[in-house]
């Protein structure tokens, strides 16, 4: 009995992880043209922008138009579905400066505490 609950349990954490990569991924291929920004702003961003730990950081989570983008590499990578409105305003000034993300990992953390 103990050892069927242990794999739903982990039947269920496997299905929450595929479906966040899933989403990750959607959003990827979605159209973000209208989180382009100027190019000389996240060029600096991209250059200045480090990760809590000091590291640098691969990925930029911004808000843009009412919009929380992921960039990467100074271009629009992700459309995420988080509305910045409903998020605390220390939150929403962080997003406007853009928060950075060292890996993927840890964008995907970022994305999951701003999310929820």
């Amino acid at each position: 009995m103990k050892a069927a609950v242990k794999y739903e349990i982990a039947f269920a954490i496997l299905c929450v992880i595929c479906t966040a990569v899933f989403f990750v991924s959607a959003a990827v291929s979605a159209n973000i043209s209208r989180g382009m920004q100027e190019p000389e702003k996240l060029a600096r961003l991209t250059e200045s922008a480090v990760e809590e730990s000091g590291a640098p950081a691969e990925f930029i989570l911004m808000e843009h138009d009412g919009h929380v983008y992921v960039y990467s590499a100074g271009e629009p990578f992700i459309l995420t579905d988080i509305d910045p409105e409903r998020l605390p305003l220390a939150d929403r000034e962080k997003l406007r400066e853009g928060i950075g993300a060292a890996d993927r990992e840890a964008l995907l953390g970022l994305i999951e505490d701003f999310g929820s």
